[in-house]
């Protein structure tokens, strides 16, 4: 008997949630304006009974960050705080106290928390807001005409990162009848002042180190060239296009030797090419070190284009990788690779 994989299915899991974060070794979920809770130390284990919800007139949880020891979550107008101890409790009864810090507050993006100078900030309809663990204050007022240009109904795309070695904190902005972020917004939190930069259009922030130097990299949505923080003096991308690539593990029948037919790739229609390749080999440490050849360029925006493509190498193993350079590529699984078995005077046999 062969037995491929082996599968651990659980009776009762966490139901599906928007927001997870980690605190006092407990996994929380958020959903609507209930917040999910697993047992300590066991992040994949959930009792039914293990979820609370907030008392905020129905109004559903926008955002979740850790702050010290206690757990701040914020729906459309409130900022709640979870605290609690779970020493001492048996799951899922544990004792966690449920604060309203504010009604007059909320949160508009998760993904715009960030966490500096002991303090959190976020952004909340037109506004940023600083959050001290027991008020929450608007602080943007010299610049609330800039913010006021920012697409609300899309605020969940706005991005925040700390800049720690600058005191700075940084938020990508999508404006008005814009499809993506182009405005950045930093603020320096040593000397409270704004600073709006244009010019980069940047979905995501990515922290990195050079040199034990900080910096911050943005990637442009068209060109998916990365820009690196005081790279250059003005904000232009540098580098070469960002490639991506997708390769999928070796494969082969053990005994057999094959003839590889052919390799079926289903994508959605997209701006740019995949470029599909394969490699093979005798066994599998020396597809290793084989270089890869190319099968076929498939256009993602051609109606005409199927996906087939014909491979036609005799070996035992072949692995296949999928590579779109400065473009996204959006590949639709399942891959289809087909082949036949070799008659008997093809099949090497090694002692």
């Amino acid at each position: 008997m062969n037995i491929d994989d082996v599968y651990s299915v659980y009776l009762t899991t966490m139901p599906n949630v928007q927001f997870l974060r980690e605190w006092k070794n407990v996994l929380f979920g958020m959903l609507d304006d209930t917040y999910y809770f697993s047992k300590v130390a066991a992040p994949d284990q959930y009792d039914v009974l293990a979820n609370s919800s907030l008392k905020s007139g129905g109004e559903s949880i926008r955002g979740v960050a850790r702050f010290f020891n206690q757990l701040t979550i914020g729906t459309d107008t409130h900022i709640f705080s979870i605290s609690g101890s779970t020493q001492g409790s048996t799951y899922p009864a544990y004792a966690f106290d449920q604060n309203e810090v504010t009604d007059e507050i909320g949160i508009d993006s998760h993904r715009s928390i960030v966490k500096a100078d002991n303090k959190l900030y976020w952004y909340w309809q037109g506004h940023i807001v600083e959050y001290n663990g027991t008020k929450a204050d608007h602080i943007s007022y010299p610049i609330d005409t800039i913010l006021d240009d920012m697409d609300q109904a899309q605020a969940q795309f706005i991005v925040g990162a700390a800049f720690r070695g600058k005191h700075e904190i940084w938020w990508t902005l999508r404006r008005l009848t814009h499809a993506v972020n182009d405005r950045v917004l930093k603020f320096d939190h040593q000397w409270k002042a704004f600073i709006l930069v244009e010019g980069l259009t940047t979905p995501v922030l990515f922290k990195s180190s050079v040199s034990r130097s900080e910096k911050f990299l943005t990637i442009d949505e068209t060109s998916r060239k990365i820009y690196e923080q005081n790279k250059a003096a003005s904000y232009s991308f540098v580098g070469v296009a960002q490639s991506y690539i997708l390769e999928l593990p070796a494969m082969n029948i053990p005994g057999f030797s094959l003839q590889w037919v052919e390799n079926w790739l289903q994508f959605l229609n997209n701006t740019g090419n995949v470029l599909v390749q394969y490699r093979h080999g005798d066994t599998l440490r020396s597809i290793q070190g084989a270089s890869y050849q190319t099968a076929e360029t498939v256009a993602m925006n051609a109606d005409g284009e199927y996906g087939k493509m014909r491979l036609g190498e005799r070996a035992s193993w072949l692995q296949v990788r999928f590579t779109a350079s400065g473009v996204k590529m959006e590949l639709q699984p399942p891959f289809l690779v087909t082949a036949r078995q070799q008659p008997s005077e093809f099949t090497r046999i090694t002692p």
